[in-house]
């Protein structure tokens, strides 16, 4: 139950955090949409909720002790986190990431392969393309928890702590550092690439290449987690 209530303080905290740094700086994206009606509220919540809810869900995990059962336990966690943010895309009219995907693959969408100066709001290649934006950030909740796991199971198995504690502590730190510069380094190469995908254009599944290590990454994570020993690691003890 920790790890639950780590989750739900973190969302809460970055959640209101942002609402905020919002409404101080005036930001024109989300500042109106909070202080405005709530649908407008409604739909600035995606663009924050999802990468928060993964971030917090990746510190969350990286901190369970390595017991017996705490893969089955970040799996659960993992999966109802996945959940709740594809029931938000499909609840929200203004996200809608997997619906527009398939639209597109339905042919349903209109030209998404039309290259042009200025694209409106509604050209069907700026909204597949931001469709597969927002759908790789789904998946962020399964790789950012996979590679914490993966860290805090080499962490747990090749580093020597004076106490259980000090073990906690070090992977709450690293979690910190890791899951929001490694989602912060991926979003900014899919932005560079979608940019490219635009103006130049490159096809378009190449928006989705810079999530490829990083599932890589998330692969071997649940699988050392799984693998990793459930016993408490070695404590080195004063003289």
């Amino acid at each position: 139950m920790r790890a639950w209530r780590h989750l739900l303080l973190l969302t809460v905290l970055s959640v209101g955090a942002v609402f905020l740094i919002d409404l101080l700086s005036g930001a024109p994206t989300r500042a109106g949409g909070w202080s405005g009606a709530p649908g407008a509220a409604l739909r600035a919540l995606p663009d924050v909720l999802v990468p928060t809810l993964a971030v917090a869900l990746a510190i969350a995990v990286g901190t369970l002790p390595p017991t017996a059962g705490h893969t089955r336990r970040a799996a659960l966690m993992t999966a109802v986190v996945l959940l709740l943010l594809v029931c938000l895309d499909l609840a929200v009219p203004a996200s809608h990431a997997l619906p527009t995907i398939v639209s597109a693959f339905a042919g349903s969408l209109g030209n998404t392969g039309e290259i042009v100066t200025a694209y409106g709001a509604e050209h069907p290649r700026r909204l597949l393309l931001e469709a597969l934006q927002r759908g790789g950030l789904l998946l962020a909740p399964v790789v950012l928890a996979g590679i914490s796991l993966g860290v805090a199971a080499w962490i747990h198995s090749r580093v020597m702590f004076r106490s259980p504690r000090d073990g906690t502590v070090a992977r709450w730190i690293v979690s910190w550092v890791l899951a929001p510069g490694i989602l912060a380094f991926v979003l900014n190469w899919s932005q560079s690439a979608a940019t490219d995908v635009l103006f130049r254009g490159v096809p378009m599944w190449h928006v989705v290449v810079p999530w490829t290590p990083a599932i890589a990454l998330a692969m071997v994570g649940w699988r050392a987690a799984a693998r990793s020993t459930p016993s408490e690691p070695p404590v080195v003890t004063p003289d």
